[in-house]
């Protein structure tokens, strides 16, 4: 029988709003046409798709309605029924192989618990037809002498490949074994069925077998749900028309929950993929894993699809030019339901080297909003390229409508990084970006170059957004950094930083900024060009740190800060503070007391309302002046006073000399002033860098470090203090 393109035979349908995909024409059959998980009836031959479809809206060739699976070609978005008829058992399952210019159609009788009873009615047996294509006609011949009965049996998937040699195989499970056939004549006999003899060939009798041809051999994998070796497993053999001797099984993936009945096999360059369901359906478990096989025989696997997602059917398609795979799912339609009552079909896409899909649901490639039970996806065989684009069909369980899904490759690419931060570092600039928004496929890593150049700064993963990742610079040179998302190999555009000059000014991005924020912060003005000036020949080669330029004459020893002898206003503050209460300053008393201070009133006087205030009084109690002595030698030195001190000190108090006056004499000497300097250093830093006062805690943290400098470096790299000063 010749192909040619007839006359369109039913009515195709009509698009509902919010459709994604496209509805096809309906049929008539007692389970989906386009199952079952591990075939293909979806090919491309000659700048064409075609697919084996159940023709519509005519009787069949035995009489029956819509009862005859014919070859459609894809013409215009729209399957057209030529005049190949594959099969008139229209209750078969189909796979098909493209081999040059022959087609093989493998069809069987859909039996969900194969037992394996051979079946004496011929219609009820697996059979195979042969065509060859006419690229001048561009038509399909059927092979005089087709059909031919492979086997006797019924089983729930068969699937055949042909190998490098152009032996033809086959694999299906019943009985809960592993069976394989092969025809070395171009599929006009076949060997007798024989079950695989690896101990681990056994399977329950719910699970299927798929076989995939690959550089000199073939392969079977099976899932099994019998207990003790759960999971799926992975058998080989030599291609060709020699003795055939399986290796042994290898376990691609097991454990408990692994194996079920859901195997889609693709292989590329010598390399096998195979995209499984697992019985984990709940929380964040593995459901849809995708697995790799390399040439020297590792697998390697990837969860594309979690437990909660209620995915299922997964078919995988490899795009040879763009080296990525794309994999089809069936989803529900709406929030809360199940992929295996039918729903919308699901599309990822990730780079072949590393398989990674992203999280959620991903791309809806055929849905009908609502109410739509999209299910069975079937795609082909052979890998995709930029010249076939990708086409997958599907068929709505309750509609009875096949529903295709077609598609050039070429890539959208990302969108840029959603914002670039930057901060600078000694020798090192450290990087933050948004994610961006992926194209046609997943995100694989983030690329990051550099204005004026760097040597080549590793790729980032994917999941590199939100934290800052760090890249080594030289000191003193300024640069931009450009981030760029790349998918499949495609790269999207660049979001850029701000111009950064690594030094030792951690965290920011030049010393001009560093010093507007310690004029900012310490002096509550901006900083002026002297200033910067200033703070620049300190940082650049005056081989001066950012500790030292904040301790320095223009920032904590300013006039208005500590001063260089420790005597500005807000280190006295400070010090009476501890030496009346043993504690560092509360914000707000410290903030009062500064302005009062600053303001004209004498430090003679705030010590002396210190002296009569309530936490005084609640805390020592009523003194006498001998007491009061005491309390004061005792907060400030932490010893008890020498008699002639005692009786001199009393003496003058008994004369009215005011308490207060005789705190900040002590308070200011020089002897407290350098035991309590670097209590006072840290209330300083942190009330301007970050605009608190410590707790005693962090005080006595801060204490036993070993210096002021320490203590800034630590504050400069600190999460809390880069939070304040970085938008």
């Amino acid at each position: 029988m010749v192909l040619a393109l007839l006359p369109f035979a039913g009515q195709q349908a009509q698009a509902a709003v919010g459709d994604i995909g496209t509805e096809d024409a309906p049929y008539v059959e007692a389970t989906n046409p386009t199952v079952s998980k591990p075939q293909s009836k979806v090919w491309f031959q000659d700048g064409a798709w075609y697919a084996a479809m159940l023709k519509t809206g005519t009787p069949s060739s035995t009489g029956r309605a819509n009862a005859d699976f014919y070859i459609y070609k894809l013409t215009g978005g729209t399957w057209v029924p030529t005049a190949t008829l594959l099969d008139n058992r229209g209750t078969t399952k189909l796979d098909v192989v493209v081999s040059g210019n022959n087609l093989y159609v493998a069809s069987h009788k859909f039996i969900g618990t194969a037992t394996g009873v051979a079946e004496t009615t011929d219609s009820n047996k697996t059979k195979i037809t042969k065509f060859t294509y006419d690229a001048g006609t561009k038509t399909y011949t059927k092979v005089v002498g087709f059909p031919k009965n492979m086997n006797d049996y019924e089983m729930e998937s068969l699937t055949i490949d042909v190998d490098s040699t152009g032996a033809i195989w086959s694999s299906w499970a019943m009985a809960n074994k592993v069976y394989w056939q092969r025809s070395t004549d171009g599929g006009n006999t076949w060997s007798a069925p024989a079950a695989l003899t690896d101990a681990q060939a056994t399977t329950s009798s719910d699970d299927v077998a798929s076989l995939v041809a690959f550089g000199t051999q073939v392969g079977i994998m099976w899932s099994d749900q019998a207990v003790g070796h759960d999971g799926f497993w992975f058998a080989t053999t030599a291609a060709g028309s020699g003795p055939v001797t399986w290796a042994a099984a290898e376990a691609a993936y097991t454990g408990i929950g692994v194996g079920d009945d859901h195997v889609n096999l693709k292989a590329l360059n010598g390399d096998v993929y195979a995209a499984v369901k697992t019985r984990m359906d709940s929380g964040s478990k593995p459901l849809i894993e995708v697995m790799h096989r390399s040439s020297t025989g590792n697998w390697t696997r990837t969860t594309a699809y979690v437990g909660s997602t209620n995915t299922t059917r997964p078919v995988l398609e490899l795009d040879a030019t763009h080296q990525t795979a794309q994999l089809f799912v069936t989803g529900p339609e709406v929030a809360g339901g199940k992929g295996e009552n039918g729903g919308a079909i699901y599309r990822k896409t990730a780079p072949l080297s590393t398989l990674a899909f992203g999280a959620g649901l991903g791309e809806k490639v055929m849905s009908r909003p609502g109410t739509g039970r999209i299910n069975d996806t079937s795609g082909s065989k052979a890998p995709i390229t930029d010249a076939t684009g990708v086409t997958v069909i599907a068929a709505d369980q309750v509609t009875l409508h096949y529903w295709h899904f077609s598609q050039g490759l070429t890539l959208t690419a990302p969108s840029a990084p959603n914002g670039v931060t930057v901060q600078a570092g000694a020798g090192k600039v450290m990087l933050k970006w948004g994610a961006a928004t992926a194209g046609s496929a997943a995100i694989d890593h983030y690329r990051v170059t550099a204005t004026p150049a760097l040597p080549t700064i590793p790729d980032f993963p994917a999941s590199a957004t939100g934290t800052f990742q760090t890249i080594t610079a030289p000191n003193d040179v300024s640069r931009v950094f450009h981030v760029q998302a790349v998918a499949a190999g495609t790269t999207g555009p660049a979001a850029d930083s701000e111009p950064v000059t690594p030094g030792a000014y951690v965290p920011f991005l030049s010393t001009d900024t560093f010093t507007e924020q310690q004029a900012k912060d310490f002096l509550g003005r901006s900083a002026t060009a002297a200033e910067k000036s200033s703070v620049h020949s300190s940082l650049v080669g005056g081989g001066k740190t950012a500790p030292d330029v904040i301790m320095g004459s223009l920032f904590y020893g300013a006039n208005s800060v500590a001063r260089p002898d420790g005597t500005g206003p807000q280190a006295r503050i400070s010090r009476l503070y501890f030496a009346y209460f043993l504690r560092s300053p509360d914000r707000s008393g410290y903030d009062y007391w500064l302005g009062q201070l600053t303001g004209g009133k004498s430090l003679e006087r705030i010590s002396k309302e210190f002296a009569l205030s309530s936490e005084f009084v609640r805390t020592y109690g009523p003194l006498s002046n001998s007491d009061f002595v005491n309390l004061v030698y005792g907060n400030l030195f932490g010893r008890a006073p020498d008699a002639g001190g005692k009786t001199f000190w009393v003496n003058k108090l008994d004369g009215g000399f005011p308490r207060g006056t005789m705190m900040t004499q002590f308070s200011e000497g020089s002897e407290y002033r350098n035991k309590s300097l670097r209590k006072v250093q840290t209330v300083i830093v942190y009330r301007h860098m970050l605009q608190r006062l410590p707790t005693a805690a962090q005080l006595t943290t801060e204490l036993a470090k070993a210096s002021i400098n320490v203590e800034i470096s630590d504050i400069l790299g600190s999460a809390e203090y880069k939070g304040r000063i970085i938008p």
